[in-house]
C-alpha cells in the first residue's frame, strides 16, 4: 500500500497515530491500476488472438498449396480456439461494465479482472496448449518421419509454456490482487 499521499497525524490525547486519507487521489490511483489491468488482459487476448487466427490461416494456406487436407483439421482447431478467445473476451468485456465508478467499485472490477485472469492462466495449457499439442499430433501421424530430437523438443516447449506460465502467475498476477485485496481490507476497516 502506498502511503506518501495519507497525511499522518498525531493525536496527542490517545498517543496513537490517525492516517487521513486523499480519496481523489486514492482513487485516481486505483483507476490507473485499474487500466493498467485492462491492457495487460487486452493485450494477453489479442496476441493470442492474432496467433491463433495467424495458425489457422497458415496452415490452410499450406493445406491447400501441398495438397494435405490433414492440415485442415489443424486450421479448425486454431480457429475454434480463436473463436473461444473471441467469446470470452466479448463476455468479459460485457461483465465489466460500467466506468466512472465509485472508488471501492473500482477497486471490485479491478479485482474481479485479476480474478478472471488469473484462472484464465491456470487453465492455460488445458484451452490454449493442448490444441496445439493435437495439432503436432495430427501432424506426427501423417508424417512419420520426425526425428527424435524434435519431440525433445515440443516436449521442451510446453515445459517451458507451463514454467513460464506459473511464474507470470505467481510473480505478476496474484501479488496484484494481493495488493488490492489488502487496500479493499484497508477502506473497508476504515469506514
Amino acid at each position: 500500500m502506498e502511503f506518501e499521499d495519507m497525511k499522518k497525524i498525531w493525536d496527542e490525547q490517545n498517543n496513537e497515530n490517525i492516517y487521513a486519507i486523499n480519496e481523489s487521489e486514492l482513487h485516481r490511483r486505483v483507476i490507473r491500476k485499474k487500466n493498467r489491468v485492462k491492457r495487460m488482459i487486452n493485450k494477453f487476448e489479442l496476441t493470442l488472438l492474432v496467433a491463433m487466427i495467424c495458425c489457422g490461416l497458415v496452415t490452410t494456406i499450406i493445406g491447400i498449396l501441398h495438397n494435405q487436407l490433414y492440415k485442415l483439421l489443424d486450421a479448425l482447431i486454431f480457429f475454434m480456439v480463436a473463436g473461444y478467445i473471441y467469446k470470452s473476451r466479448r463476455d468479459r468485456i460485457k461483465y465489466e461494465g460500467q466506468s466512472n465508478l465509485s472508488l471501492l467499485d473500482d477497486l471490485e472490477q479491478t479485482i474481479r479482472s485479476l480474478d478472471y485472469h488469473a484462472k484464465r492462466y491456470k487453465y492455460f495449457l488445458l484451452w490454449y496448449m493442448l490444441p496445439i499439442f493435437f495439432t503436432i499430433l495430427i501432424n506426427a501421424t501423417f508424417h512419420y518421419s520426425k526425428p527424435w530430437w524434435l519431440w525433445v523438443a515440443f516436449v521442451a516447449f510446453f515445459g517451458f509454456a507451463y514454467w513460464a506460465v506459473k511464474k507470470e502467475l505467481r510473480c505478476k498476477i496474484l501479488p496484484k490482487k494481493e495488493d488490492l485485496l489488502h487496500l479493499r481490507s484497508l477502506l473497508l476497516n476504515d469506514e
